[in-house]
């Protein structure tokens, strides 16, 4: 007896040998034919990249202290000193946007993986310093950490088409009857959307302070902080609140 979509589904989420970039596109097959447009977005966001860090979700998430390379003595560790918590938050959290492939290679490789922190925290991290030269600023971790990314992956497309045969929707060949359709389109709407962007998610991008290259790097005044959250247009208030 031929296997439903949903079923090859489930075979191929529990079947390790099936790569994480194949069983997204099996997934992009049933989310495309049942119209699930926010679960296809979700899979092309993991198949290709996700544009931005605001639209990656909590799973691809990593707390991790940044580092700085000086050329001297090698890599330092950064002093946010008296910044505040939630801002340097921002510092001190990785966004993986790579693709699954890529993920999936870190892991393979199992080697050290550094992620360079996006020019914007860094010129934040160097306002009111004066001096020409800069450091390389990175996050630096383990990829085999980058296992879990794949592990919820696979996990959340199994449970998907279990949920999917729960509800009797399992399609035949490559098709869904109108009434599976239906029933998928009430069940399943945003079910996946797990990225959370709240009105707070720009300013918790901003902070500021002085950089002093030694054998630390160390950030700085709130004045520095005050004076470039100015700058990309953070308000008063809002400053004030962080202050």
């Amino acid at each position: 007896m031929t296997k439903s979509l949903a079923h090859k589904l489930q075979a191929e989420a529990i079947d390790d040998s099936t790569s994480i970039n194949s069983l997204l596109m099996k997934a992009k097959l049933v989310a495309a034919k049942l119209g699930l447009e926010d679960i296809t977005e979700w899979i092309e966001f993991e198949s290709e990249g996700y544009p931005s860090r605001a639209q990656v979700p909590p799973y691809r998430k990593f707390s991790c202290q940044p580092q700085a390379f000086n050329p001297f003595v090698g890599w330092i560790p950064i002093n946010f000193g008296n910044m505040p918590a939630n801002l340097v938050y921002e510092f001190t959290t990785v966004y993986i946007q790579e693709s699954i492939s890529n993920v999936e290679k870190h892991v393979v490789d199992s080697g050290g993986l550094e992620v360079r922190m996006p020019d914007g925290l860094q010129e934040i991290l160097y306002a009111g310093n004066n001096s020409r030269s800069r450091f390389k600023i990175c996050w630096r971790f383990s990829s085999v950490s980058l296992s879990g990314i794949l592990a919820t992956v696979r996990g959340r497309i199994l449970t998907w088409s279990l949920d999917l045969e729960k509800q009797e929707i399992l399609g035949k060949g490559v098709n869904f009857s109108f009434r599976e359709k239906e029933i998928a389109n009430m069940v399943f709407k945003n079910n996946f959307n797990g990225a959370v962007i709240n009105n707070n998610g720009v300013l918790a991008s901003s902070t500021g302070g002085d950089v002093i290259q030694e054998n630390t790097m160390s950030v700085g005044s709130f004045d520095v902080l005050n004076d470039e959250l100015k700058k990309i247009g953070v308000s008063n208030d809002e400053i004030n609140e962080l202050n």
